[in-house]
């Protein structure tokens, strides 16, 4: 017999997942409707470099997002003021950090502290226009130290996300995210 709390927990769980792809996807055809139709960026110069020129093939919104994920399987604090505007938007901010760029260190430097051997898979990753990129991932690792208040389990752990950045003169400069924590959370627990 199934239990009737449990199937209608599951169900909510479901309907959530169903909401946020919708949104997800909603959000990336509108950005695709304003590239296309030439509608103005919110951020002058987005598809040029520091000192106006070109943006080169190495800085291509697609290669800086790819970029962060390598940042977290390395763990590497410091490379969040190379990848990251110092006054980065975060759309879906962590309660209580006093920036968004300070909450991004703290973020890299609690997944480095709190797992090892970490691995970012991309799913799926697109370009959309006017520095947006799309990305869909799953972070495979083994939950070997503290992750916010819960204690090393040495369990392997495997969760997705998705994020969507703003690229422009060379760095993220805003940030839309979500991870499937409640998937870790029953991981580690």
């Amino acid at each position: 017999m199934t239990n009737p709390t449990a199937t209608v927990h599951t169900r909510k769980i479901a309907l959530g997942i169903g909401a946020l792809l919708l949104i997800v996807v909603g959000l990336v055809f509108s950005i695709r409707a304003n590239a296309s139709t030439g509608a103005p960026s919110s951020s002058p110069g987005a598809d040029r470099g520091p000192n106006g020129s070109s943006t080169s093939v190495a800085q291509r919104p697609v290669d800086i997002a790819t970029r962060t994920y390598e940042m977290f399987d390395s763990g590497d604090v410091a490379a969040v003021d190379t990848l990251y505007a110092p006054n980065l938007i975060d759309h879906n901010p962590a309660p209580g950090a006093p920036s968004a760029i300070e909450a991004m260190r703290g973020l890299v430097a609690a997944i480095r502290d709190g797992f090892s051997n970490t691995r970012h898979e991309l799913l799926f990753q697109e370009e959309t226009g006017d520095g947006w990129v799309v990305n869909h991932w799953r972070m495979t690792g083994q939950h070997t130290g503290d992750w916010f208040g819960t204690p090393a389990s040495g369990r392997d752990v495997s969760f997705s996300g998705t994020d969507i950045v703003r690229v422009a003169d060379g760095r993220i400069t805003e940030v839309y995210h979500v991870e499937e924590l409640l998937q870790l959370q029953a991981q580690i627990s």
